[in-house]
């Protein structure tokens, strides 16, 4: 499921995971809640078609031939996937390019949707294309492998800082970055919000995990505050945290002298900021699942797969 893959290590869970365990499945909500709640009456129409287009083999070599005919920039159309979210942009995008052409060719097929020819309609399919766009690159950035939860944290951060940038040009009637996003934004902007706040609630956490070496003790847990001043007044440590990984960084605290902060790391280090487990699962799947094969039950599959991702111990 999408909500399986992000997780914490048992083992190392400690501080972090206690309440907010929710915000390792986070980078799923835009993908899953958020897509199925606001777009379903675009997509459920474009979806339509496609699948008349592409499933029926005679009327893709049709339409292919169609769009060579009228000498279109696209050769195709792609299939979409509910499983696979990013696929949902390139979809929208290549509908919105190929409207008038798929409009033509459905007439053509006796199969006309008025949709297509609705104005109200086609400028929210327009609006879901330069949305997904954005929602596109902020789930690729949330795929690297080696992402920490300040990682993720960044990557929210700047996202949301774009909406509010967005929102306050389009005020201004500054449609440079998008065209038809005020109606969006204005219905939306509370339900992203609520979305990203597991993150709000674990902030000073975040920051403090990113950065150990700052001077402000108000805002750390009290069973850290004297492993913090040991740490603020060790100067080859400091210029560790300068100089290395954060993880190294963590790891070469002496485990006798920091062991409540080595605890600590450990359990923000075990907060995914990552969908990387979910991508390799889907590519085992992939792999899995060929053509040639007839049955393919749940059991079998399940015995099949298995991926890992192994946590830098600290």
């Amino acid at each position: 499921s999408e909500e399986g893959f992000g997780g914490a290590d048992p083992d190392q869970v400690g501080r972090a995971s206690a309440s907010e365990s929710s915000v390792y499945t986070l980078h799923y909500t835009s993908a899953s809640t958020l897509w199925k709640t606001l777009i379903s009456c675009v997509l459920k129409p474009v979806t339509t078609v496609v699948n008349f287009i592409r499933n029926h083999g005679l009327n893709l070599r049709h339409f292919q031939a169609f769009l060579e005919e009228v000498d279109s920039n696209f050769c195709d159309l792609p299939y979409y996937t509910e499983v696979r979210w990013l696929n949902c942009g390139k979809v929208l995008f290549r509908f919105y390019k190929l409207q008038r052409e798929i409009d033509l060719f459905l007439t053509k097929k006796k199969r006309a949707d008025p949709k297509l020819s609705d104005p109200p309609w086609l400028s929210k399919l327009s609006l879901l294309v330069d949305v997904t766009s954005h929602m596109d690159e902020l789930n690729l950035k949330l795929q690297g492998k080696n992402n920490l939860v300040c990682d993720l944290y960044g990557i929210i951060t700047a996202f949301r800082r774009k909406l509010s940038l967005f929102e306050a040009q389009l005020e201004r009637e500054n449609f440079f970055h998008f065209q038809c996003l005020q109606e969006f934004y204005t219905e939306n902007v509370e339900h992203v919000n609520l979305e990203f706040s597991d993150l709000d609630r674990i902030e000073n956490e975040i920051l403090l995990f990113e950065n150990p070496s700052g001077d402000n003790l108000d805002n750390l847990p009290t069973e850290l505050q004297l492993e913090f001043i040991d740490l603020q007044a060790n100067t080859l440590l400091k210029e560790k945290h300068r100089e290395g990984k954060l993880i190294e960084f963590y790891r070469c605290l002496p485990a006798h002298e920091f062991s409540k902060l080595k605890k600590f790391a450990s359990g923000m280090a075990s907060v995914f900021g990552t969908t990387y487990v979910c991508e390799q699962t889907f590519s085992k799947m992939k792999c899995v699942k060929l053509i040639y094969r007839t049955r393919l039950s749940d059991e079998y599959l399940v015995d099949k797969i298995s991926t890992s991702y192994a946590l830098e111990s600290i």
